[in-house]
């Protein structure tokens, strides 16, 4: 060690350094006249939050169920990305490609149930009710109402599959903050995983739509799979209780987010 190095000290703060970031308030120790990528790095690292743990955290949440967050929860926190920023990460991506075609469906889908539905019931034509006249319209309105307020089902998603757990495994000794990183860490996967799907499927559409479809089909299956795999190794449960707890899990959080969604959809009919 030469007397320049045993002699630095952070420009940021004074301290002297020992190492390349200052124990003190953490400033890298780089001299942006000599190591200018390394200055670029910085602030693509500090904007994008890019390091190594993001493709290798995202690698383990797809593919190591319940491995991320039992690590997080440990107090292994330093190596995994924050569960909440991934969350909002993949919430941003999830809902440009949602808006980009993917809600199109579920919205017509709910919005042509509920024609059905008033159609069948009161006999509605399509032109005599604020619903019909919005329907009719301005499908467009609606359409942009139903993605604003469609993030808002998926936020609210977060603490309802936290309440539903912690009562489930009140007995584990967990406190709810724990559970909203497990149910954050779920939903997310939930997201990347479809993202992913619809990428491959995507991909192999151009060998063969049949082929495309038996990927996707197959790639779902890992959706049923994982929580099981989770729920086990974060809670510490025998398979058989994994299971049984997935199976009451899954169609309850559907039916709750079924019911959001058509909450959304006759809010943006009623203000489109």
């Amino acid at each position: 060690m030469t007397l320049e190095d045993s002699t630095r000290c952070c420009k940021n703060c004074g301290a002297s350094l020992e190492a390349e970031f200052c124990s003190r308030c953490g400033q890298r120790d780089i001299d942006f006249r000599r190591d200018w990528r390394g200055l670029t790095g910085e602030f693509f690292s500090s904007v994008f939050n890019l390091d190594g743990r993001v493709p290798r955290g995202i690698f383990e949440l797809l593919f190591r169920p319940g491995h991320n967050v039992r690590l997080f929860l440990q107090g292994k926190r330093m190596s995994q990305i924050p569960p909440l920023r991934l969350f909002l990460f993949s919430s941003l991506i999830y809902f440009i490609w949602l808006t980009s075609g993917g809600s199109n469906s579920i919205a017509e889908a709910f919005s042509e149930g509920i024609a059905e539905e008033m159609s069948e019931e009161s006999g509605w034509e399509g032109d005599e009710s604020m619903f019909g006249r919005s329907l009719v319209e301005d499908p467009d309105a609606v359409m942009v109402a139903f993605n604003n307020w469609l993030p808002r089902v998926f936020l609210l998603s977060v603490p309802a599959l936290a309440l539903v757990t912690r009562f489930l495994f009140r007995k584990r000794g967990f406190v709810l903050l724990e559970h909203l990183v497990v149910a954050m860490q779920l939903l997310t996967f939930v997201m990347l995983w479809k993202l992913l799907i619809s990428a491959i499927a995507k991909l192999s559409s151009f060998v063969s739509p049949t082929f495309s479809d038996y990927i996707e089909y197959v790639l779902a299956i890992w959706m049923l799979i994982y929580p099981v795999i989770a729920l086990r190794r974060v809670f510490s449960l025998s398979w058989p209780k994994s299971m049984v707890a997935t199976l009451f899990l899954l169609p309850l959080f559907i039916a709750l987010f079924g019911i959001g969604v058509a909450a959304v959809m006759v809010l943006a009919i009623g203000i489109s």
